[in-house]
């Protein structure tokens, strides 16, 4: 996207997003023996509770919004020990707003700036690190305005959605574009999911975004 590297033959970029301490094991006991590195996208406030009820509390309130696993009463928030270990591994840290928020649905300039861009300011002084992704919360057309998108442009290198299709053509400050996994689903859908089949879905609402970032940094 930047110019610098031309990617040949096929590129999978894999990113979690939530903070879920799911993620770290995974990345433990499954990438690292497969050598593969990933980005981890996390609410800046989820990560630093240290109570596992209210993570779940949380979870409840801010990021789940469909039927609670069977596994609930498990489920805790990724620590700030772990995400300094991922670091460690060679694995990056985005943000992922504040509360989980839904940017799409706050007006107020103040709310926007302190999910947009305190969120990765607390990351970078929690972790010591620069942050330079972001990835919108639910990532769908319908949650991605243009007063959040251009805040999130101000603050970050790479914009991601939850927009399906292939990034092989995309240009600077282009919205990146993400195929989700459903782990209930099986690789049969993934597979269709990769293959590009339902990218077209998506077209237009990409498109759109893009044509919006282009004239904004045309001003």
């Amino acid at each position: 996207m930047n110019g610098k590297q031309k990617l040949k033959g096929k590129n999978i970029l894999l990113t979690f997003d939530d903070g879920f301490n799911s993620n770290f094991l995974i990345a433990e006991k499954i990438l690292k023996k497969l050598k593969i590195k990933a980005i981890f996208f996390v609410p800046s406030d989820f990560i630093k509770i240290n109570s596992s009820s209210k993570a779940r509390i949380f979870i409840k309130k801010n990021i789940l919004d469909q039927i609670l696993p069977s596994d609930f009463n498990f489920v805790k928030n990724i620590n700030t020990t772990n995400l300094k270990k991922l670091i460690k591994n060679g694995h990056l840290i985005g943000a992922h707003t504040k509360t989980h928020a839904n940017l799409a649905l706050i007006s107020d300039n103040r709310k926007l700036k302190n999910e947009i861009i305190n969120s990765a300011h607390n990351l970078e002084k929690l972790l010591k690190i620069k942050i330079k992704h972001f990835a919108f919360t639910y990532g769908n057309y319908e949650s991605i305005s243009k007063k959040s998108l251009k805040l999130a442009l101000a603050q970050y290198q790479f914009i991601y959605s939850s927009l399906r299709g292939n990034n092989f053509k995309n240009f600077k400050n282009d919205i990146i574009k993400r195929d989700a996994i459903y782990l209930e689903k099986g690789n049969k859908l993934l597979s269709i999911f990769l293959s590009g089949i339902l990218d077209m879905r998506y077209f237009f609402q990409i498109s759109n975004i893009n044509k919006f970032i282009k004239k904004m940094y045309n001003k």
